[in-house]
């Protein structure tokens, strides 16, 4: 209902636009012909007096008289005013109408955002609460065997960190916007590539992790936090967004500038998404329908960290499928 009712909004701003295209068209046209009248009918009253003082004047000594000349000039000027206001019109009419729908467009993106991250937030807070509180319910009404017991408190534990990743995410965003300041020092970068990967291994033992990295450390003036959020999130965003077993190919080179590339075997990021996906709470498709997990964070503390620590980032279409984001220090 929301873009229906935004589409009616734009198609009435549009054809409000166009009838006052047409309607200032009109009164300009109309302006002009007025004008045009006004000037043959003194000009014709001028070569009324002018033949009655001089019955052989010629047409053409007539035109070069002074007063003729003049007045066609005053009124010429008085045409091109009435084009040129008309023109300004129109382009200040365009203007404001490009204005009116850009920020109409970004205020229902911001609308869809919201309500998209409300949906999210609430099946995100709500399904691992249900879980805990549901384990915790068998715990008191049964008596269950110790390895019964061990797996609902592993599911417990899973479901705390779920919950405990996602509180973390959303003080992290606000905390980027406003009140975070980078550490920089001298890091390797293969250790801590190294680092990442044996955890979240161990987090996502389904998943493949390929590494291509100098045989050197290379070390790198860079905040240690930011880097590893960094890494960590786009090797989850691949492995997440994959309906086969996820691969994810880590590749770190320095020729010139110190360049870290991370590409998975995923379902990919279609072109029209490419330039939306680094926005808070963007996800891709609708939420209502939408299987995979998240809250459109991940990628928007990526693109903020790579922001604070002086990088740049490139998200393309991995081969044959997926996504790969490259990063340039």
């Amino acid at each position: 209902m929301t873009n229906k009712r935004s589409r009616r909004i734009k198609y009435l701003s549009y054809g409000l636009f166009f009838y006052l295209i047409l309607a200032l068209t009109w009164w300009t046209l109309l302006l002009i012909v007025k004008n045009n009248d006004a000037l043959n009918a003194k000009v014709e009253l001028i070569k009324i007096v002018a033949y009655a003082q001089n019955p052989d004047i010629t047409q053409e000594a007539f035109m070069q008289q002074a007063n003729v000349v003049k007045l066609k000039s005053d009124y010429t000027k008085q045409r091109n005013m009435i084009i040129g206001e008309a023109a300004v019109f129109i382009v200040l009419l365009f203007v404001g109408i490009f204005q009116i729908n850009k920020s109409f467009d970004r205020e229902v993106d911001a609308a869809n955002q919201q309500r998209n991250f409300l949906l999210s937030i609430t099946h995100e807070l709500k399904s691992p609460l249900a879980s805990i509180k549901l384990i915790l319910q068998t715990f008191m009404k049964r008596t269950l065997p110790k390895e019964k017991k061990e797996d609902l408190l592993n599911s417990a534990l899973t479901e705390t960190n779920r919950l405990e990743n996602l509180v973390n995410d959303l003080l992290l965003s606000a905390k980027l916007e406003k009140a975070f300041t980078p550490h920089f020092e001298d890091i390797p970068v293969n250790m801590l590539i190294e680092h990442s990967v044996l955890t979240l291994g161990n987090s996502h033992p389904n998943a493949t992790i390929n590494l291509n990295m100098p045989k050197d450390d290379l070390m790198l003036s860079t905040d240690k936090e930011g880097l590893y959020t960094i890494i960590k999130n786009l090797i989850e965003n691949g492995i997440k967004y994959n309906t086969n077993k996820p691969e994810i190919n880590i590749e770190l080179k320095e020729s010139p500038k110190t360049s870290l590339i991370i590409s998975d075997n995923g379902i990919g990021i279609p072109d029209k998404d490419k330039v939306n996906v680094f926005k808070k709470f963007y996800r891709i498709g609708n939420e209502d329908t939408r299987k995979t997990k998240g809250t459109g964070l991940g990628l928007y503390i990526v693109k903020e960290f790579v922001r604070v620590l002086g990088a740049t980032i490139e998200v393309e279409d991995n081969t044959p499928a997926g996504t790969k984001f490259i990063i340039e220090f």
